[in-house]
């Protein structure tokens, strides 16, 4: 579905790994909104649309991918720098994401 034939054998762990890593991401991004602030949401937000960028490049450039399978990885940094551009428009009372606009825990 990557847009890359998977590995086999041994390889295989080194894909393991990597969906070990964008779970981790997801939770970083997850933890951020719960008990961070707008600015440091944004700028992992912003700084991960750098993920989906690197994936059209390098299944672009290895010619192995469908047009769909690009499309996923377009569709992805699109998802990301709008997420990202929406929090950071919010008004300006709401600096925490949690509900209700309260402020994290010092």
């Amino acid at each position: 579905m990557f847009g890359i034939p998977a590995p086999s054998g041994v390889s295989v762990g080194y894909l393991r790994a990597i969906g070990f890593r964008d779970v981790a991401l997801a939770l970083y991004l997850g933890s951020l909104a719960l008990f961070s602030t707008r600015r440091a949401v944004c700028l992992v937000l912003g700084a991960s649309v750098f993920i989906p960028v690197c994936d059209v490049i390098l299944v672009w450039t290895l010619g192995s991918a469908a047009a769909w399978q690009i499309a996923l990885h377009v569709l992805s940094g699109v998802m990301l720098a709008l997420i990202a551009a929406w929090v950071s428009r919010r008004p300006s009372g709401a600096e925490s994401l949690r509900p209700g606009g309260r402020k994290p825990h010092s």
